[in-house]
């Protein structure tokens, strides 16, 4: 079975574009990018329930705030992986296999993440902040020029739209 693209995303990136993760705003205009017209029917509640309740086998999908861009980002871990796996406060299970398939960190709970005190708070926080970004097209977290350690949101780079096609608009569908 071939794996979904939400997970080749999240997967390729930490092994070639960054340290951590995507973050969901990123990951859903990735999606929307394949999706065309249909893009509308792609949003941030959408693909965290087919994260939830659609896992890759063997695999978890983690959330936590990456420091390098000081915002929540999503990675993928191998669930037998233990000593590469991050600090979980929290989880979702899979309504079909019942399995562990989201995991919330520790700092994505606290007040340098998303400031909630539980998973489902913290789910809502960061649908609603990602859907914002979303809606006006800012899917990248971007330096601001200038200005060290600050970040805002805006269009796809060149090297991020290729990273996109090379991963999940190449080969068509799978």
């Amino acid at each position: 079975m071939n794996n979904p693209d939400w997970f080749l995303i999240i997967r390729q990136w930490k092994r070639s574009m960054g340290d951590v993760g995507v973050t969901l705003p990123f990951l859903v205009g990735a999606l929307r990018r394949k999706a065309g017209t249909a893009a509308e029917d792609v949003t941030s509640s959408a693909v965290l329930d087919m994260i939830i309740n659609q896992p890759v086998h063997g695999y978890v999908t983690e959330i936590s705030r990456c420091p390098n861009i000081s915002a929540p980002v999503l990675s993928v871990a191998r669930i037998d992986d233990k000593k590469n796996r991050i600090a979980v406060k929290s989880s979702f299970m899979s309504d079909f296999s019942g399995i562990e398939s989201l995991v919330l960190s520790i700092n994505i709970h606290s007040n340098q993440g998303l400031n909630c005190s539980d998973k489902n708070e913290c789910l809502r926080k960061l649908i609603e902040s990602s859907d914002e970004l979303i809606n006006n097209g800012q899917y990248s977290r971007i330096k601001i020029k200038d200005k060290p350690g600050e970040y805002e949101y805006g269009d796809f780079s060149d090297r991020e739209i290729k990273f996109i096609e090379s991963t999940i608009m190449v080969y068509g569908d799978r």
